[in-house]
Parts: structure tokens; sequence; C-alpha cells
């Protein structure tokens, strides 16, 4: 979500989104979700989590990333 807002221009509402995620980390990774289904979605730490944490955080630090990303190149 917040890779995608960075995208669309709201960077302010992005940074709200990879604060709350740095706020609910376990172990050094974002959970797959807050809310534990059984046979559906875990609490554990998720890579994909956390690899898209870092993607959004970096479109924001480094305006070449941001032109790149999703840019078809």
């Amino acid at each position: 979500m917040a890779a995608a807002l960075v995208k669309s221009g709201d960077v302010l509402k992005a940074l709200e989104i990879i604060r709350a995620a740095y706020g609910i980390a376990v172990d050094g990774g974002i959970p797959y979700a807050t809310l534990e289904i059984p046979h559906q979605f875990s609490t554990w730490p998720s890579v994909a989590s956390t690899a898209w944490l870092v993607i959004a955080a970096e479109l924001i630090l480094d305006a070449e990333d941001n032109r790149i990303f999703w840019s078809g190149r």
C-alpha cells in the first residue's frame, strides 16, 4: 500500500503507513497480517511484507528509484 501511495503522489500517507508498520515489527520483520486466521493469514513476520516496506522507503528516499520503479524500463 505504501509503495502504491508513493507512486500515486501521496507521500505523506505512505509515510504514515511506513511508521505504523515499524510499530508492529516483530523480530525485525513486518507481520503478514495483524489478525491470525487459521490456514489463511499468519501473524508471523513476512519477507514479502518487509520487502514492500523497504521498496516504499526507497521510493521516497531515492528519486531515481522512484522514476524507474514500475516505469516499464
